[in-house]
This record gives C-alpha cells, structure tokens and sequence, in this order.
C-alpha cells in the first residue's frame, strides 16, 4: 500500500524535535514491504496547501498522524495542538478517501477524546511499529478493525525494534534547524515519577534495544546525514539494570567517539561509567534532579535523597 505518514507537532520551543517515532513506524512498514512517504508538518511551516499538494501527487491509500505533544504544558502561556491536528484530518477528507489512523505518545494519553476531537478512523496507542505493519497489511486486503482505537502492550525489544527510516529532506531540515540527531537505545522506565507519562507509554519492564542496531544507527547519521550531535532519548539513560553499560562498551569496543548526550537519573552511575562515557564522547548530561529537599523528592515519587543528588553532581 502507498502509506503517508504525517508529523503533526507544531511546536518549536524549546526547539524543533525530529519525529523519531514515526521515522520507527515508517521502518518497520517500508520492512513489511510497503510504499512510504513522509510529510513533516513543522517543516513545511504548517502549511494546509503543501499537503494538499502531497496528497494530490501522492494518492496515499493509507494516511498515518503522529502526534506528539496535547500542548505546551505551560500554564502561563497555554498553547493546544489538537486543533492543528483536527485541519489535518479535515484537509485529507476534502483530498482523499483514505482511512486516517492516529498514533504517537500524546494520542495514546487520552486516545478516544483525541478520536472524537479530530474525526480520524482510527488510532493505535502504545507501541506502533508492528500495529501499524499489521493495520496496513489488513487494509490492503479490504480489513478494517471493529474497534476504532488499537491498543498494544509494550512488547518489543531487543532486534524486534526497528531501527529509525531517517528521511533525508526532513532530517536536513532539523540538522538545519539546530537539532540534534534523535537516537533510541531502550524503552520503558522502572521508576514512579507521579508528574511522568513514561511508564503509561512504554511499559516499566526495561526493554534494550540492540547495542550494534544502535551503533549502526549513530554512523549512517553520521555518515549520511551529516549529524554532529546524538541525543538518546530513552526515558532515563543510566537504567538500574546497567543496559547502557554494555551499549557504551560497545562504542568504546567498535572505536566510536561521537559528541552525545542524555537524560540522567542520580544513582546508578560511578566515575568509572563517567570515564568510559567520556571517550565514547558525552558532552552533556540533562540530571533529572527536580527538588533539593528529601521530603519533596519522595513525594514526587523519586526513589534517591539529595545527598544521593549531590554525590551525582
């Protein structure tokens, strides 16, 4: 099937985030052998007529909008990104009879309210490469699901997680842009932070990606696109678990030196792991301390004391 798949986020502040999830989704359909094309909605500064355009020189048989953030998450200057989301969805009717499916972290937070809001067909929350390999090999045969909304357990690991279909154009346009160059490693989280989503989205059981599928990713950005600076995204990097010690082993074993940086929890973490990081080339670390006294950090749920902060710094 000819899939089009659309990045919906909007937003530039603090700045322009490459849609790696749905570079994931892409991966694993072009895998299952189907035609893809990509529509980044921020890089072609919101415009309704270039997609239009898109969808006319395309004919898509299937339309995928992956949505990342409900809003800006600030109070003071609240600013919502379903209605964008919703244009979307109206200009594909007026364009197209494909079917619409949603998918992306914000849509599987309040999936049927983001449903009903934007009049899509459908929607997967949680884990979307292999729903939306599956969804797409049922569509091309004339199968639609009952249920409107797909859930997925967090499942995959290991080899079962694809590796990104960076798209050349739209990784140009946030290389440009300032970005850095997006990179998973694991997913889940094992911890409580009662404000993080983290947990609902990717299940709290630790699930490593494979180190050489990573390092294989970090070079063709590299070597391909151009990047000069990698980001892991994973939830928390130094994982209770050690996953990351073996990937930075690895780097360190295969003679990868690439500027790069992560989140960081305190704990977990000796000098000798700084070291190693080191040579590997981590350049920043983003610690996730959030409170300076005990009793605020076990009532938001963190599972270390500020001494423990302090030893980390």
């Amino acid at each position: 099937m000819r899939v089009l798949l659309i990045s919906a986020n909007p937003a530039t502040s603090p700045y322009p985030v490459y849609p790696l999830g749905l570079s994931m989704v892409s991966g694993a359909l072009r895998g299952a052998g189907h035609q893809v094309q990509h529509f980044d909605f921020l890089q072609h500064q919101l415009s309704l007529e270039a997609l239009s355009q898109v969808l006319a020189d395309y004919h898509p048989e299937l339309v995928g909008i992956s949505i990342r953030n409900i809003d800006n998450v600030n109070l003071a200057h609240e600013v919502r990104y379903l209605s964008a989301v919703k244009n979307i969805v109206e200009t594909i009717r007026r364009e197209s009879g494909s079917k619409v499916i949603l998918g992306g972290s914000a849509f599987s937070i309040m999936p049927e309210a983001i449903l009903e809001a934007t009049g899509a067909d459908y929607g997967i929350v949680g884990e979307g490469e292999r729903a939306m390999a599956e969804f797409t090999n049922h569509a091309a045969q004339g199968r639609y699901p009952e249920n409107p909304v797909i859930r997925m357990p967090p499942s995959l690991s290991g080899t079962e997680i694809p590796s990104a279909d960076y798209e050349p154009d739209v990784m140009a346009y946030y290389l440009q842009s300032g970005t850095v160059a997006s990179v998973q490693t694991k997913r889940g989280c094992s911890f409580g932070c009662i404000y993080c989503t983290y947990p609902d989205l990717e299940g709290t059981r630790i699930r490593p990606r494979d180190p050489d599928g990573v390092i294989r990713d970090i070079r063709r950005l590299i070597d391909q696109h151009g990047a000069r600076y990698i980001f892991f995204t994973d939830s928390v990097f130094n994982d209770a678990q050690g996953h990351y010690r073996t990937l930075v082993r690895e780097m360190a074993k295969q003679g990868l030196n690439v500027p790069w940086t992560a989140f960081f929890k305190p704990g977990n973490l000796t000098a000798d792991d700084v070291q190693l990081m080191k040579q590997t080339g981590l350049k920043a670390a983003e610690i996730g301390t959030d409170a300076t006294t005990d009793t605020t950090l076990k009532a938001l749920g963190k599972d270390f004391l500020f001494a423990d902060v302090q030893a980390c710094h």
